[in-house]
């Protein structure tokens, strides 16, 4: 009786995870998120510029895109000369990135795959069993929502040769007390009348939809300067590190804040003293800060119940704490521990 509650349990587990996929794949047929992205020209010439700083690591090397949508990480990769790229792509977009493919004629280099990247099993097409490199755009709002991350790791852990490299590298996420006021402002005076009630009633409602999705200036942070949160080594990390995380970190405040903003950057770090530490004067560096180039990703916001009232110069240690969804593993729940003033 025990093996057989275990069972059913384990195939309502797969069929949990089969709906959620279902509605995260389904998500990227839609041309206007692929717009999107190959619009953002600063998403895209970090991914250009990482690839051709480093021919070498691509010139006659196999390659594995994983979550390939368009194609467009495989066609740099042939571009760079790799002698083969496997473009791993899940949802039915992988019928366009092989047309893709084939009208920019790199059909005979890359092989587009329409499976996620565990159901391949132990070998590639062609019974390719390892490659060189394995290249992807992985990162969600708070850098792991989507969980894609989870699958690069186990790619890497499946099929990247000893000595193979990842593009990106490295990954951070940093936070910082912010402010909504620019965004609130609408209500204070509006042909001189104020519209507090419907003031609040706003904020009730981002706080309902949080984390928000908003591009904001170096203005809106309300901290000295952000705090590094988290910091990963996407060639030594294991993917338990990313279930739930957990830190507490001092900021230096410039006066009373009500959101908490959270953004990251990922970079390509190959060369002299550069791998470990995901640092140096040779690292691409492709960054989702407000007080860098918009990309697509903007930042997420946390709203905050209350506005913090603390004086500027105040030190305040914010606890925050980022865990994997129970109910869906491809979401993220994020939550800050203040105290009071």
């Amino acid at each position: 009786m025990a093996e057989s509650n275990k069972k059913r349990k384990m195939a309502t587990l797969a069929d949990d995870v089969a709906a959620i996929d279902k509605v995260y794949f389904d998500g990227y047929l839609d041309h206007t998120v692929h717009k999107k992205m190959l619009g953002d020209a600063t998403r895209m010439n970090a991914y250009r510029a990482a690839v051709e700083a480093n021919v070498h690591l691509f010139k006659d090397k196999v390659v594995l895109d994983i979550g390939a949508g368009t194609g467009i990480l495989s066609l740099l990769s042939a571009k760079a000369g790799a002698k083969r790229v496997f473009a791993v792509e899940a949802s039915a977009m992988a019928s366009d990135c092989r047309k893709t493919v084939e009208e920019n004629g790199f059909g005979e280099v890359i092989t587009v795959v329409n499976s996620k990247v565990e159901d391949i099993g132990d070998k590639l097409p062609g019974d390719v069993t390892k490659v060189d490199v394995i290249i992807s755009e992985w990162m969600g709002l708070l850098l792991v929502q989507e969980s894609v991350l989870d699958s690069v790791l186990w790619a890497r852990d499946h099929f990247l040769a000893e000595d193979g490299v990842l593009f990106p590298s490295h990954a951070r996420i940093y936070f910082c007390p912010a402010s909504l006021s620019k965004e609130l402002a609408v209500w204070d005076d509006v042909l001189g009348f104020k519209f507090e009630a419907l003031k609040r009633r706003a904020k009730e409602q981002l706080l309902l939809t949080s984390p928000l999705r908003r591009t904001l200036s170096g203005d809106d942070l309300m901290a000295t300067k952000p705090m590094l949160f988290k910091y990963f080594n996407l060639k030594t990390m294991q993917v338990s590190s990313v279930r739930s995380m957990r830190s507490t970190l001092p900021f230096t405040l410039k006066g009373p804040f009500d959101a908490i903003a959270v953004w990251f950057d990922v970079r390509f770090a190959y060369g002299t003293n550069s791998e470990d530490s995901g640092s140096g004067k040779d690292v691409i560096v492709l960054s989702t800060s407000p007080t860098e180039p918009f990309t697509h990703w903007e930042q997420a916001v946390v709203v905050l119940p209350q506005t913090v009232p603390t004086p500027e110069g105040a030190v305040v240690k914010i606890g925050c704490v980022m865990s994997q969804s129970e109910e869906n593993f491809r979401h993220y729940e994020i939550g800050f521990e203040i105290p009071r003033f």
